[in-house]
């Protein structure tokens, strides 16, 4: 499954529309207008791996969701 199918599939379960993640990420920047980001919104839906992390990043928080990287090999270490 691609990324954006991912993040399509996210909006579904949430019953959500683009345009109402882009009143969210207007809010979290503090934009007056939905417009100043739907422009941003859209791409990071629409091809997420070409776009500013920063911006993928939000747009996956605002969705109740993290980016997680994983290492195939893993290293123990103790901190305390």
């Amino acid at each position: 499954m691609s990324m954006k199918e991912v993040l399509e599939e996210r909006l579904k379960e949430l019953g959500i529309s683009r345009y109402e993640l882009a009143k969210l990420v207007a809010e979290k920047r503090g934009k007056k207008r939905v417009t100043d980001v739907s422009t941003t919104v859209s791409n990071v839906i629409d091809d997420p791996e070409n776009r500013r992390y920063k911006s993928l990043a939000e747009v996956v928080s605002l969705l109740d969701g993290e980016i997680i990287i994983r290492w195939k090999n893993v290293t123990e270490r103790k901190i305390s």
